[in-house]
């Protein structure tokens, strides 16, 4: 599956068949919901669909986590893919445990939607619906058995009356067999799904959303509905990444400009000493730099240097043909100054395989022992399964987002790289509540480094380790201090 057109001929041809399933749809509405986050005047929900939630995690949001725990063949999960918002799709991508049986979100609407608007005028199947209070049976192409109506207030309905109306509906459902359900009630549509299917899971249940809007309503909802509009022409697409399995194949990323290329060489004399693997490393710069690499390491040219502000726009025009789905990055002013704990790199690597919502990866112990000035007493919660080796780094933390050594997965990346970023921006937008999980250390880190250069000086104490009292030893400060003339 995941072909925007063969997706829709595939479900549409399951739901005319004799084949009984569930059709679970989450995009950004549902997200917000299972992060606890307000949605209020301006959002759609608010304005057409009036429906409105606050600022915490609510009873939907609640069973709209546990709706995401099924692993049944004909369970499906139609979620953000990552041309709609790849921020969606990470945090739905990581939740989900059976990876085959997910499609689009979109599946029913956008460039697919006047193919819905046909299928329903020829379907011949009865139609059981839970949808709006405001549809009339008479007012459907297809031939509807009954209306389950649900208020547009779905979120403070189901807080207070969501068990009795599940009850009341599961009793009615639980006596049938091979029917089909059309549910349309807003986000409250995943956790209706999920409890009927719990409840009797010989019928079909599909979330159509707002695909049935002009049937119940009576007039356009969506601008997609307007077939000259540019969202009736859009198709989504899952961006498929190349699995990487052991540690020394992922690809080492070192971003740098032309100021700070030189430093590039120092970096690379540290980690043939102090790395033990042979990964292919990969200079992201501008102008190519005037050392020699080594045989394991390339440099590939961004374009012209713009200046900081510009530090963004190259990286995403190379992204666009990365295939990796997780690589590490390194700073190209940092120096390691101790020898790597690779199996413990191995270990982070290997859980974030296990755990798809764990995204990244510090190296050095970023967010924990080294930066309590910046997150005061905030609480990192040990990792149970790796016996508090790592730590999971809080929600609220400052500098999730920081480009400090770490192992990215590259969808959770490009999703915080935009256009027009210096790598302070990247930094400072920080990822709060985004539900990703991010790992580091308090002690034991499995790299260490140095700050070797800030601020158009060398710092007087470039060679000593920046989260533990380690420095680089006597011969490698002789060393690099004449290969980069520091006085």
């Amino acid at each position: 599956m995941k072909d925007f057109n063969k997706d829709f001929e595939f479900f549409t041809d399951l739901i005319l068949s004799d084949k009984n399933f569930a059709y679970a749809r989450y995009a950004d509405g549902e997200v917000a919901l299972m992060l606890g986050k307000a949605i209020n005047v301006g959002s759609q929900a608010y304005n057409v669909d009036k429906w409105h939630a606050p600022g915490r995690l609510t009873k939907v949001g609640s069973e709209l986590l546990e709706s995401l725990d099924h692993t049944e063949d004909n369970y499906y999960y139609a979620i953000s893919s990552t041309s709609d918002f790849s921020g969606d799709n990470t945090f739905l991508d990581g939740k989900i445990k059976v990876r085959s049986n997910i499609t689009f979100a979109n599946l029913w609407i956008n460039a697919n939607y006047q193919k819905m608007k046909a299928f329903y005028q020829n379907l011949k199947k009865e139609v059981y619906l839970v949808c709006n209070q405001k549809a009339q049976k008479e007012s459907f192409p297809f031939t509807v058995a009954e209306i389950f109506p649900f208020p547009d207030s779905c979120i403070e309905y189901w807080e207070e009356y969501g068990d009795d109306y599940i009850s009341q509906l599961g009793d009615y459902v639980s006596q049938l067999q091979n029917k089909t359900f059309f549910i349309s009630c807003g986000p409250v549509s995943e956790v209706i799904i999920h409890r009927l299917y719990n409840i009797n899971p010989n019928n079909q249940y599909i979330d159509v959303g707002s695909s049935i809007d002009e049937f119940v309503h009576g007039y356009p909802t969506r601008p997609y509905m307007n077939p000259a509009s540019n969202y009736a022409k859009e198709v989504s697409y899952f961006k498929e990444y190349r699995e990487v399995k052991n540690v020394e194949d992922l690809k080492i990323l070192i971003p740098t400009c032309d100021g700070y290329i030189q430093f590039v060489e120092a970096l690379m004399y540290t980690v043939d000493k102090y790395w033990p693997c042979k990964n292919q490393f990969v200079v992201l710069g501008y102008q190519p730099p005037k050392f020699k690499l080594k045989d394991n390491w390339e440099f590939v040219s961004l374009g012209k240097d713009y200046g900081p502000g510009a530090w963004s726009n190259g990286l995403i025009d190379y992204f666009k043909s990365f295939e990796d789905q997780h690589f590490i990055n390194m700073c190209d002013e940092s120096l390691m100054t101790r020898p790597s704990d690779i199996n413990k790199v191995r270990i982070a690597f290997d859980y974030m395989l296990k755990n798809r919502l764990v995204k990244k990866s510090f190296l050095i112990g970023s967010l924990s022992s080294g930066n309590k000035a910046l997150l005061g007493d905030i609480e990192l919660t040990p990792v149970e399964e790796l016996n508090g080796m790592f730590h999971d780094v809080n929600q609220v933390c400052d500098y999730r987002s920081s480009v400090q050594s770490a192992i990215w997965s590259t969808d959770y990346f490009l999703q915080l790289l935009k256009p027009n970023q210096s790598p302070w921006d990247f930094e400072t937008q920080h990822a709060k509540n985004d539900g990703v999980r991010i790992l580091t250390t308090l002690k034991d880190h499995p790299t260490m480094y140095s700050h070797l250069y800030a601020r158009g000086r060398y710092l007087p104490d470039w060679y000593q380790s920046v989260f533990e009292n380690t420095k680089l030893n006597d011969e490698d400060i002789n060393h690099i201090a004449t290969m980069l003339n520091i006085n």
